[in-house]
């Protein structure tokens, strides 16, 4: 399976963490399915959260560590 490259990743990080900040919604009394704009936008938000970092820890998860753990690492 193809690995991540660590920019790839650090840049979707980046752009997560900035839209993480809604400061377009905060003063947005909308209602969107039933629940206030703001917290829908944040339910969708936590989604997304959860998928990138499985998709983070599948792709662009350190081999090494895997191996060190399984006790084929090198030993200090």
């Amino acid at each position: 399976m193809k690995s991540l490259p660590p920019a790839v990743v650090y840049l979707v990080l980046l752009a997560v963490y900035i839209l993480h900040n809604d400061l377009w919604l905060w003063s947005d009394s909308s209602l969107f399915m039933g629940l206030p704009v703001g917290l829908t936008y944040h339910i969708a938000y936590s989604l997304f959260a959860t998928v990138l970092m499985y998709v983070i820890v599948r792709f662009a998860w350190p081999a090494h560590l895997d191996a060190e753990e399984a006790g084929e690492g090198r030993h200090d």
